[in-house]
């Protein structure tokens, strides 16, 4: 009989220790579900973890797959990482730290002309007017440092022709600005030549010239009413050129305004190289989208959240009716399952 009861003892301990483990390892399985949403939508938990590159990380030696090792960067630095400079380190992790790497941004007025400007000041970096076919002028720079090419001209020496005998030259009279006069035939009255004289000469033709260089012909800068002597007609600090290619307005400032509507003016998408009409998404914003609250309960295939107390709470209640039966003592000693199974035997079962 004493058999019996230490059976009965184990087998308490048994189911025991099985609600145990049941209970924990589903009430785990169920918190580390990332689907599971109480009614309300919230997230009841969420866990993250971390990254240990594997390897013997703490050596100062970088072994693979290590990226570096305390002092050992594996020859790596902030410059070959494609940064203009600053400090390359290694993380306890042994992965690497570019916090301290930087990149160089112009400043334009420093009067040092950096990367990313054609000047900057009195810095022309040694350019001149001869450096874009011109022959005489001043070159100088733009408050956007890029060069300003409107003082520089090209001189066309002229030359008295031999003339047959008894032939009388023909003087050709100098034009009235107030005329549509085409001395040289090029499309472009001598009026308007003339207002532009340092750039423009009405005796030859030049209408398929660029003499400021913000990529529009004279010919198109005749229709325009733009300057073709200076890159910037309204001086906004953005190129003709550029101005027109993106249907801007070339001879009013139009600088600070943002027809694309994506939260960056003109001259900021011009100095980026992007469209002021097409809006872009900034590649440095981060967009969180918070999941929405509310709605039915979400759930899985097993509803562990009522099966994990109804399991635990059965196992109980057997082992304690297992106990109560099988393992309890009388008084004088005499096993309560022997009266059991005596009595039952007695009356036939």
């Amino acid at each position: 009989m004493y058999k019996l009861r230490e059976f009965t003892q184990l087998l308490f301990f048994f189911l025991l220790f099985v609600a145990a483990v049941t209970f924990f390892g589903m009430t785990a399985s169920y918190i580390n579900n990332p689907e599971r949403r109480t009614s309300e939508g919230e997230v009841l938990a969420t866990f993250q973890t971390s990254v240990q590159v594997l390897g013997n990380c703490g050596n100062n030696i970088q072994e693979p797959p290590e990226e570096c090792d305390g002092t050992d960067l594996d020859g790596y630095s902030c410059s070959s990482l494609g940064y203009d400079g600053g400090t390359l380190s290694c993380n306890t992790n042994c992965t690497r730290n570019t916090s301290s790497c930087f990149n160089n941004v112009p400043t334009c007025g420093n009067n040092v002309k950096e990367a990313g400007e054609e000047c900057d000041g009195a810095d022309l970096a040694g350019a001149s007017c001869s450096t874009f076919g011109f022959n005489n002028g001043s070159l100088s720079c733009n408050s956007n440092c890029t060069y300003n090419k409107g003082a520089c001209f090209t001189i066309i020496p002229t030359s008295v022709p031999t003339l047959p005998p008894n032939v009388t030259p023909t003087i050709t009279p100098t034009p009235d600005p107030n005329e549509l006069t085409d001395t040289d035939g090029d499309g472009l009255s001598d009026a308007w030549e003339l207002s532009y004289a340092q750039c423009h000469n009405y005796l030859v033709p030049d209408n398929l010239e660029d003499y400021d260089s913000d990529d529009i012909l004279s010919r198109d800068e005749y229709v325009l009413d733009s300057n073709p002597c200076v890159a910037d007609t309204d001086g906004d600090g953005m190129p003709d050129g550029w101005e027109l290619l993106y249907d801007l307005d070339l001879l009013n400032d139009d600088s600070d305004q943002d027809p694309d509507g994506d939260g960056r003016n003109n001259i900021q998408e011009f100095f980026e190289g992007t469209n002021p009409r097409v809006a872009e998404i900034d590649p440095d914003v981060v967009i969180s989208i918070t999941p929405e609250t509310g709605g039915e309960e979400v759930v899985g295939d097993y509803p562990w959240e009522i099966i994990i107390p109804s399991v635990f709470c059965c196992s109980i209640l057997i082992a304690g009716l297992s106990w109560f039966f099988f393992a309890g003592k009388k008084k004088n000693g005499d096993d309560k399952v022997t009266k059991v199974i005596s009595e039952t035997f007695a009356s036939g079962l």
